[in-house]
């Protein structure tokens, strides 16, 4: 049988093409491209935390009575020897040590003494390598004198310690309108006029005791704009 040229070069043609077809189904399947990675797994989470010693009131000059503590872990586990740094936020203190390693439990200390001469709020940061954020410690300086500033719906700090004998100072702050100090069942700290800044009055609190008050245009008895000065021997 003869066979026209033609004829083999059709059927060539046709071959290459179903090959070509085919190729390109399998690739379009996946079937000739690389696995797809899995993702990497999520970096190790460590976390910082406070374990003790927040909360505590010493006078100026003296160490807080417990020493500050954090304890730090990464995916739950506790973590020894990953270094703290502890650092004075806002007033006037001193921290030893100001950095230093957790212990064999995650656990890392510092001891806080009181600086400054004004009574007020300090706070003291504690961070580590790693976690996504630091801690916050509170502590109360006690000392003769002490400063509240009067501001529109609030007294600032709202709570202060001082020693007996000692003074505070309430000081209208800029803008600060129509505020007194109404004492809450004592007769300290008393201020019964309303004044705007700028304005300011030094009380002084003779006795050990707790003395709450209030604006009676802004706030109540424990509500709204109110304050404490706690007094200590």
């Amino acid at each position: 049988m003869t066979v026209n040229p033609s004829s083999r070069r059709s059927a060539a043609a046709l071959t290459r093409f179903a090959a070509i077809g085919m190729g390109a189904g399998l690739a379009a399947c996946g079937g000739g491209g690389s696995p797809t990675s899995p993702p990497p797994p999520p970096p190790p989470s460590i976390v910082i935390a406070v374990a003790g010693g927040n909360n505590q009131s010493a006078k100026v000059g003296l160490a807080l009575p417990d020493p500050l503590r954090v304890v730090v872990t990464k995916d739950g586990a506790v973590m020894a020897n990953q270094t703290v740094t502890w650092q004075v936020a806002t007033g006037t203190a001193t921290v030893n040590p100001g950095s230093g390693p957790t212990d064999a439990q995650g656990v890392a200390t510092t001891a806080v003494t009181i600086g400054g001469a004004v009574a007020g709020v300090l706070t003291i940061s504690a961070t580590t390598t790693g976690a996504t954020s630091g801690v916050t410690f509170s502590a109360n300086a006690i000392a003769a004198v002490g400063a509240v500033a009067v501001t529109n719906n609030s007294f600032t700090p709202s709570s202060i310690t001082i020693t007996a004998g000692g003074t505070v100072s309430f000081t209208w702050g800029n803008g600060a309108m129509g505020h007194n100090i109404v004492p809450d069942g004592s007769t300290i700290p008393s201020i019964g006029a309303f004044y705007d800044a700028p304005f300011s009055i030094d009380v002084t609190f003779p006795t050990a005791g707790t003395y709450n008050y209030h604006c009676a245009n802004h706030g109540s008895p424990g509500g709204g704009m109110h304050g404490t000065v706690t007094v200590v021997p």
